[in-house]
């Protein structure tokens, strides 16, 4: 077999457990409560894990926005000011200046459903449909309540292997009732002649498994760009520009 495919094979592979991993992660998270609590009647300062750091080889050196790095940078920082305000509040229960309470906070637990922002999960393709010679669609195995994006959200579809390089692009799903009245995510994207990444998804049958992240969000530096006194200049194009 070609060193590459078996490359590509192994990732995926290594994706496909990354998703399984996560849903045991998540049953254990949902039995798992964190903050100040009463244990058999005596106080605990419970801190939540941080959240998984992602390696080097994560970043597709693309100029990606917002970068998978720069996204484990805002998440950690939201971690330790959540540590930082339970240990203080647990501070002054324990002075009985305040009575003891739960906290969870959203940076603490797994994200629901599939989806990790700061991993690449391993999703299938349910089905696929050909619009013409360069428009494809496909249809991701998730529902609604697996596959959750807000306003202002997409995500990064990856391939490649760490030998030969990563090709990371932005697509902005659609939630849609499918042909067996369930919701999933419809990915619709455009092929370009001689481009890599429309070449993979021109390949893309049922049961390929995707490398999907997400969700990504640009709302934030949407609105950075816009505080900057001076003239500001938006530039939209491709995929994944929903939020503008």
């Amino acid at each position: 077999m070609n060193p590459a495919v078996q490359a590509l094979l192994d990732e995926i592979a290594r994706a496909k457990k990354r998703a399984a991993e996560k849903k045991t992660q998540q049953a254990a998270t949902q039995q798992t409560q964190y903050g100040i609590l009463h244990i058999d009647g005596h106080l605990q300062l419970r801190l939540p894990p941080p959240p998984p750091k992602p390696s080097k080889e994560d970043c597709c050196q693309t100029g990606c926005t917002p970068c998978i790095l720069d996204t484990y940078a805002e998440q950690h920082r939201a971690y330790e000011k959540t540590v930082e305000a339970l240990t203080k509040q647990f501070e002054k229960a324990q002075k009985g200046e305040e009575a003891g309470c739960e906290f969870v906070h959203p940076h603490t637990a797994l994200p629901g459903g599939l989806l990790d922002p700061l991993r690449f999960i391993g999703i299938p393709v349910r089905r696929t449909q050909d619009y013409g010679a360069r428009s494809r669609l496909l249809v991701l195995e998730a529902t609604s309540n697996e596959f959750v994006l807000s306003l202002g959200e997409h995500i990064h579809l990856r391939i490649g292997c760490r030998e030969n390089g990563w090709i990371t692009k932005p697509f902005t799903p659609v939630m849609i009732q499918d042909s067996d009245g369930v919701v999933r995510p419809h990915v619709f994207v455009r092929l370009y002649p001689g481009n890599p990444m429309s070449r993979f998804l021109s390949d893309v049958q049922q049961g390929t498994t995707l490398m999907v992240r997400g969700p990504v969000r640009t709302i934030e530096n949407m609105t950075r760009a816009l505080a900057c006194p001076g003239p500001t200049v938006l530039v939209a194009g491709g995929s994944g520009i929903a939020p503008v």
